[in-house]
């Protein structure tokens, strides 16, 4: 077991990065990931505005309780995230998945700052491959799962039109 804090390495956000929302762009040279639902808040086209770093990282909406898997350079939303990314010997996605897990089970306090709750928590870091192979065998079920039932739903209409085509030919006549 491992405390959250210590699985992970803040990375630091300066101030003079951070995008405020009235500049987002709806197209643009680099994504601004904010504390927003959406993985990608909006885009700006200064360059000069990508956080340094290592990818990937995860970025946490520490009022909204978000978790994002960052692969990609960005810029910073105006307040509110925390950029995070794995320590030497930790998986990235076992950290992002981690802490999904850790912010679901903390209380969501309106619009306070979670992420004091998280990083005092748990993390069994010695079975960290065990449960990320777990995780994404059950996500790849839930993936096949999905496919087969819309290969389904593509068959059944197949053969709703070829029955309703057979039947038509098959009941109209001419006198």
């Amino acid at each position: 077991m491992a405390i959250y804090k210590e699985l992970v390495r803040k990375i630091s956000v300066p101030s003079d990065k951070k995008i405020k929302q009235k500049a987002y762009l709806k197209a643009g040279s680099l994504p601004v990931i904010d504390q927003g639902h959406s993985l990608i808040g909006g885009y700006t086209n200064d360059i000069t505005k990508a956080i340094e770093c290592d990818y990937p990282v995860i970025v946490f909406g520490d009022h909204t309780k978000c978790v994002k898997f960052i692969t990609f350079p960005f810029a910073p939303g105006a307040d509110g995230i925390k950029v995070l990314g794995p320590k030497q010997g930790v998986l990235p996605k076992y950290l992002y998945y981690g802490t999904q897990y850790l912010t679901f089970r903390i209380e969501n306090k309106g619009y306070a700052r979670h992420y004091q709750h998280i990083e005092k928590n748990l993390l069994k870091k010695s079975l960290q491959m065990h449960i990320f192979s777990q995780l994404v065998y059950y996500k790849h079920i839930i993936f096949i799962s999905y496919m087969t039932k819309k290969a389904l739903k593509c068959q059944a209409k197949f053969f709703l039109i070829s029955i309703t085509d057979l039947t038509k030919n098959y009941f109209l006549f001419s006198i």
